[in-house]
């Protein structure tokens, strides 16, 4: 059993449907939501997923790309080595005509070393 409700989005003026969902990995309920995605005047899917290797919720949603054209996926994801999160997005190379990801890198700590006098 799922539970349904009708929001108000301030962007298209209009009433939304909202669904709350059931997520198996975390076993608990969780929100799914239409969103208004003003490029492309549409309506996306956002949700929050499960992210089994942080233990912890993130947001994922769909959105448009003006270059392309098409939709992309948006993201964030953990990095094992690095044990932080990382903003991931599937980005259009105009040079190469193709769809390549692209990570937000995080910043490295400057390691100051005393020259030996």
């Amino acid at each position: 059993m799922f539970q349904v409700g009708t929001v108000w989005n301030k962007n298209r003026r209009r009433l939304f449907q909202v669904e709350i969902v059931w997520n198996k990995d975390w076993e608990r309920m969780f929100q799914a939501e239409t969103v208004w995605n003003k490029d492309r005047q549409r309506m996306f899917q956002a949700e929050t997923v499960w992210n089994k290797d942080r233990r912890r919720m993130f947001q994922v949603e769909t959105v448009w790309n003006k270059v392309q054209r098409r939709l992309f996926q948006v993201g964030t994801v953990w990095n094992k080595d690095r044990r932080r999160m990382f903003q991931v997005k599937n980005v259009w190379n105009k040079e190469l005509q193709s769809c390549t990801q692209r990570k937000m890198k995080a910043k490295q700590k400057g390691s100051t070393r005393k020259k030996a006098s």
